[in-house]
């Protein structure tokens, strides 16, 4: 690339980002390491996020390289799963975002947020699926939050 600006050629380059369902298609193994993880296994939906990095001199591309691996994390926001069914009343859901990398599972940190969506963050770009746990609320510990009584 620096021989191609060295000799005047443009060059441009594209980095983005893939999200691709992979419920019908991820293999039985990965997804039994990813149930056993998790506790509620009846409702958990599978992607893989792929990054890739295209680079193109004087518009002919050199191709596109997957990265899958980064120096640092970067948040990652992604749509709830609609497939999941509501939650019941009286019940509060968090949701759980597991990565299979390498043939490691890592449960990360996730934030639902106002709008619907679930943040987290991640260095590995691979297989990742989401799930939930549904828990009853506490009334008595949800009156004294809200009323300070």
């Amino acid at each position: 690339m620096d021989d191609a600006v060295d000799h005047g050629k443009s060059v441009d380059v594209d980095v983005y980002l893939e999200i691709k369902d992979i419920s019908d298609t991820i293999s039985a193994s990965d997804k039994d390491k990813i149930k056993t993880a998790v506790a509620n296994t009846d409702n958990i939906e599978y992607f893989d996020i792929s990054l890739f990095k295209e680079i193109t001199i004087s518009g002919q591309s050199q191709g596109a390289i997957s990265i899958h691996n980064l120096d640092t994390p970067f948040k990652l926001t992604i749509a709830a799963p609609k497939s999941f069914p509501a939650v019941a009343e009286g019940y509060t859901r968090t949701y759980i975002v597991l990565r299979l990398h390498d043939g490691t599972i890592t449960v990360l940190s996730a934030t639902l947020n106002a709008d619907g969506t679930i943040s987290f963050e991640t260095d590995r770009l691979s297989t990742y699926a989401v799930a939930y746990t549904d828990s009853a609320i506490d009334t008595d510990k949800e009156r004294a939050r809200t009323t300070g009584l």
